[in-house]
């Protein structure tokens, strides 16, 4: 099945959500006009235009972001800085190094696991 959101706009939206309130995810040329149909389709507010802040975040497109992604994943930081992990709806670290971030990832499912066994 098809993703909601483009590759682009997911790690718009992913670096978004590892920013401070006051900040900007800042965009330039195609990236605008990601924004520009994510605010079309009302997944962004309507004021949001070269730069993107956590108050343009709709509670739309933040339930598309976790419900179209897995439990833990990791995904390309905007503007190719490294990746970013999240487990569980919250953003965990930024690596660097793509082999890394799979170990990660791999070690959180792993720990997820664990957690779920001891629980039952």
């Amino acid at each position: 099945m098809p993703k909601t959101l483009t590759k682009m706009q997911e790690q718009i939206v992913a670096k978004v959500l590892t920013i401070g309130a006051t900040d900007f995810v800042w965009c330039k040329a195609g990236e605008v006009n990601s924004i520009k149909n994510l605010r079309d389709r009302e997944l962004l507010k309507g004021d949001c235009w070269g730069a993107v802040q956590h108050r343009h975040l709709t509670d739309r497109i933040k339930t598309i972001f976790w419900v179209e992604n897995p439990v833990t994943f990791m995904i390309p930081n905007f503007h190719g800085e490294g990746w970013l992990i999240f487990d569980d709806r919250r953003y965990i670290t930024k690596v660097y190094n793509e082999d890394n971030a799979k170990r990660v990832v791999s070690a959180l499912k792993l720990l997820r696991q664990t957690e779920l066994k001891e629980a039952a």
